[in-house]
């Protein structure tokens, strides 16, 4: 580690544990109330007011940006959900510090919606703590980056240490049905030289992250009583061929991207996940309609368009079978690990007590994509909890990582 390093990280450290110590209750407490907002979309707008409020506490200017359909219905990555149809109130928060034209723009996204549990019970936004963890909805995935990152500059503010990055914010609707959200701020007006989407990466930052497709087959039978001597088509019967060819259709993806070197093994990123399976209308009647929807994981050896032509051309010999591609469609990418803007992200980590020597795509897909593909600006994904942990009813993220994150931010900011 260089001098100037050495020196940048000893005016950190000297000052954060005692200040940690002196605001670490304040912190849990904007935490814990973010997460008892529920946020599953369309309800992003209960937050706005909490957010807007908040980052104004550290000097940001704050901008709302509305989704325009109109615009947006013209890309091709436009997509809607059943959850977002009524989304048209609620905004993404652009925030930015005061711009030194000398310094590099770093650009930090993080979504403000979260997937709802199952039976989507409220008690899942009744937020708690414990000795070691914050628990709610979001905790991970992704709300406590957010607090995070305020908690570093206010940090860096009080301590009198220079900021060398003007700083962006998107806080932004939709990512966990459409990506709309994302879309939009790629559509806006705005500069950056690097990007960081926040997610729960267990402090670890990744180059890229896979692509995703969803698939959707509608298989069209015909409806009768189950005692008729017709020959006509069960599609339940059928089932069992179309899944066998959703298994053969995994194994010829595997092997276009078998031979790709920016993720790990052995964390399975290509693959089919079939997420749901319905038809049928009555228990003594043949189904007139069965969907099959499944996402499709897969690396940069594939675009979607190419994967779409594919699908396509793999069902093409069923007559009753429609395909359709309904939800996400999110291109997989990674950047050079040479980026400057990159290097100095992962010696704050390390730094900071996080070991990561390697660095790889991520095995999730998220919005990260829109920046790179769209805007070709170097954009990395990074963040405290873990993945393992997201969408589940036990949501939590430890007090020792959000530390720790608050820390490396500082770091990274402050360089």
């Amino acid at each position: 580690m260089n001098s100037s390093i050495d020196r940048n990280f000893y005016n950190l450290i000297k000052n954060f544990d005692n200040w940690y110590l002196r605001n670490y209750s304040v912190i849990e407490e904007q935490l814990i109330k973010y997460l008892s907002i529920d946020t599953v979309t369309p309800n992003e707008g209960r937050a706005s007011e909490f957010l807007e409020d908040y980052l104004s506490t550290v000097g940001l200017s704050i901008n709302r940006n509305y989704l325009n359909f109109d615009l947006m219905r013209s890309d091709s990555k436009y997509t809607r959900h059943s959850l977002a149809e009524n989304n048209t109130e609620n905004y993404n928060i652009h925030a930015e510090t005061e711009k030194d034209i000398n310094a590099p723009t770093v650009l930090f996204n993080c979504h403000i919606d979260v997937v709802p549990d199952n039976s989507y019970d409220q008690n899942q936004f009744k937020a708690y703590s414990d000795k070691y963890n914050i628990y709610g909805r979001g905790a991970c995935d992704t709300k406590a980056n957010i607090i995070c990152l305020v908690e570093a500059i206010r940090f860096l503010q009080q301590s009198n240490i220079p900021i060398r990055k003007n700083i962006s914010i998107d806080l932004v609707i939709e990512e966990e049905t459409t990506g709309n959200g994302t879309l939009m701020q790629t559509l806006s007006d705005f500069q950056a030289d690097f990007v960081v989407v926040f997610e729960p990466t267990r402090l670890n930052v990744y180059k890229g992250h896979r692509g995703v497709l969803t698939v959707n087959l509608q298989m069209q039978g015909t409806a009768s009583h189950m005692g008729n001597n017709l020959q006509i088509k069960n599609i339940h019967n059928q089932l069992k061929y179309v899944i066998a060819d959703i298994e053969q259709l995994e194994a010829q993806i595997k092997q276009l991207c078998s031979n790709n070197t920016n993720f790990r093994k052995t964390d399975n990123v290509v693959k089919i996940n079939i997420g749901k399976v319905s038809g049928g209308e009555w228990a003594g009647s043949t189904p007139e309609k069965c969907d099959i929807l499944f996402n499709i994981g897969f690396t940069e050896e594939l675009t979607l368009e190419s994967l779409e032509k594919k699908v396509i051309d793999h069902f093409s010999k069923y007559n009753n079978i429609k395909v359709d591609f309904p939800e996400l469609k999110n291109q997989s990418y990674v950047i050079e690990e040479s980026n400057s803007l990159l290097k100095e992200l992962l010696i704050s980590i390390n730094t900071c007590g996080v070991a990561q020597s390697d660095i790889y795509g991520w095995r999730v897909s998220c919005d990260a994509f829109y920046y790179f593909t769209k805007c070709g600006i170097p954009t990395v994904i990074f963040g405290c909890g873990e993945l393992d942990n997201a969408h589940s009813s036990k949501e939590f993220v430890t007090k020792e990582e959000l530390k720790q994150e608050i820390l490396i931010l500082a770091d990274f900011l402050s360089k």
